[in-house]
Order: C-alpha cells, then structure tokens, then sequence
C-alpha cells in the first residue's frame, strides 16, 4: 500500500507545483482607435486600466472634423488620469479615401468637454498620424495585436494598403458601426440625426470601410441595434454604479450620467464603446453570429450605410422571394454582436470603473 501512495503523493505534488507557476493570463495587446468623444475617452480610461489589457497605443481616427483638433490633448488627459502616461498618441490625420463632402448635421451636437474639467497633461501626443504610429506598434510587437475602432477606418485602411506585410500582426477587429435592426426596430423619434449617427464611422469614408472588411482580418461588428438592450438610465446608474474612489473614476461616473437624455444620440450610444470593450474582454457577455455585410458606396440616403448581405446558401429557394431584388453575391464576412447579458454587462462595466 505504501509504494502505491508514494509515487501517488509525488505526482500530486508535481500537479500541485505545475499549477502554482501558472501565472496570471496574458493581457491582450490593443491599440484603441476613435475620434474620441466622450464616450470614447472614458471608455479610454477603462481600458487602460484593465488588467486584462496591455493598452499599446491610442490612434486619433478622422481627419480634421468632430473632436479631431482637441481629441490628442483630451486622451492625454485621460491617460494621466490612469496614471499610464507612457502610451503611445498620435496626433496627425491620415488620408481620406471616398470621405463623404458633409459633416453629419448630428456632430454639432456633440460635448462640451469643459465640464469635465480634465486635467491638463504635461505630455503631448506624438507628431504622427494613427496609420504610421499603428505600423510602429505593430512592427515592435512579439505577439498579434487587437484593435478596437470606434470612428471612422481611414487609420486601418491606410495601414492596410501602405503595410500589408503587417497584415498577419492583428488579431482582430472589432468595428462599432451600423444599425442592421437585428433586434427589432430602431427609432429615435426626437432626435433625427440618429440613422446617420449609427453609421458614422463608415459614413464618413465608406471607401476605406470597404478596405477594413476586405481585408481578410477578422472583423467583429457591433451595431447600433445591440444598444437597444442596454439603458443608460438614472435608474440603471443608481443600482450598478460605485461611488468613486479617485479622480478617474469621477470622470468615467460624470461622463455616463452628462448623457441622462431621453430620446438622444448622445444617451444611446453611451455604452456602444463599452460593448466593444467588452466582445474583447468579457466575450462570455455577448451573442455573435457569422454572417456578410457590405457597405453601400452610392445613393444620397444609403450612402455609406452597412447592409447585411444574403449568401445562396441562406436562401430557400422552395420559397418565393419576398422582394423582386437580386440576391446578393458579394459580401464580407464578420461575426456580428447579436445580444449581450444586460445585467452582467453592468455589473462588469461598473465594477471596472474603480479597479
């Protein structure tokens, strides 16, 4: 009996051993790529806190329009705020491809970021655009690198066709884009900017969108319409959200309860960049499906809008078609964020806020 125990022991104290020098997972390496509003920035702030990522750098998307002029010296604010000053900004635009001739009407009506009293940082951002800082990041990188875009493509796609040997280096990307109405129908019938509001990041340059989902990259799209699941409401505020123990966290808490707005953009997007925080780092929170998208590149109201495309694959062909339209052989493919836990999304999302 003891010569089966002792070989017995000594296999279990070499597991035991063997699982003590597991050391904690390996953070995820991401660049965060945005025009950098609001929600962009204290979305910002949460993910250069987590320690499930290794922010690498942060890449102003757009090209002199919205915040682009302020937005590098407000991330560096935030950064500050997070005590992770050594991140990589970028400061210059990179070109356009097909940019649309307007401004959405919608963008003047964005935050007044004086409010918020951000500090003011004494680092400025780097003298280079998000393509070339994107190319020197993933360039210095031993591992693949995530990104996250919650703005316009134009960043992506430039990296895209000037670096292609870079290419094999991402990971992923997760583009917030779209309404799609995968859900149910999306109305916001007080505010009419909203339908232009959910397709700006392709609206704006849908040329270079068209490269970013061309690209062969895997691509996670979260639309607009996920957001139906989700309120940023007093009452969602009052049940999840800590009262704040340092000045970054103050910010985040501010930023969410500036956007109490019944029947606005500004409110219903409130957690669309968290989601896609979120699909990176709490994938267990979200429904995605596998499907083809396309985006529009003609027609005045179309323009620059996404469509889900039907492959004949998808088509019962026993069955009538219900329009005289013909079906649609080209397309992208991406896995589209369907659902999420709503309650676990804001027990995740507010107890980050502290961390």
């Amino acid at each position: 009996m003891l010569r089966i125990a002792l070989p017995l022991i000594l296999i279990l104290s070499l597991c035991s051993s063997c699982s003590l020098k597991k050391g904690p997972p390996s953070k995820m390496a991401l660049i965060f790529d945005a025009d950098m509003d609001v929600n962009d920035l204290y979305t910002l702030y949460l993910l250069s806190r987590s320690p499930l990522v290794q922010l690498m750098g942060v890449t102003i998307s757009g090209a002199h329009n919205y915040y682009f002029d302020q937005a590098g010296s407000h991330v560096e604010s935030i950064l500050d705020l997070a005590h992770k000053n050594s991140t990589a900004v970028s400061s210059l635009p990179s070109t356009t491809f097909c940019s649309s001739s307007l401004n959405p009407a919608w963008i003047n009506l964005g935050d007044d970021f004086s409010k918020y009293h951000l500090p003011v940082s004494p680092n400025k951002p780097l003298n280079t655009t998000g393509t070339e800082l994107m190319r020197h990041l993933l360039e210095a990188s031993s591992e693949k690198v995530s990104i996250l875009c919650c703005g316009p493509l134009n960043n992506v796609a430039n990296l895209i066709t000037t670096y292609p040997q870079l290419l094999s280096k991402i990971e992923k990307i997760v583009v917030l884009a779209g309404s799609l109405h995968t859900l149910e129908t999306l109305t916001l019938p007080r505010d009419p900017y909203w339908e232009q509001a959910s397709s700006y990041a392709t609206y704006f340059d849908p040329c270079a969108a068209r490269i970013v989902f061309a690209s062969g990259i895997p691509i996670t799209l979260v639309p607009l319409s996920i957001l139906t699941l989700v309120n940023n409401t007093p009452e969602v505020f009052s049940r999840y959200a800590p009262t704040a123990n340092n000045p970054g966290a103050a910010f985040v808490l501010q930023a969410l309860q500036s956007h109490f707005q019944p029947d606005s953009i500004l409110s219903f997007c409130t957690f669309w960049d968290p989601i896609g925080m979120m699909t990176l780092i709490r994938a267990d929170l979200v429904t995605l499906k596998d499907t083809f998208i396309d985006i529009l590149l003609e027609g005045k109201d179309d323009f620059g809008h996404i469509i889900e495309v039907p492959r004949a694959t998808d088509v019962d062909i026993s069955k009538p078609p219900i329009d005289t339209a013909p079906l649609h052989q080209t397309g992208y493919p991406v896995k589209l964020c369907t659902s999420i836990n709503a309650d676990l999304f804001y027990q995740s999302l507010f107890g980050m806020i502290n961390d």
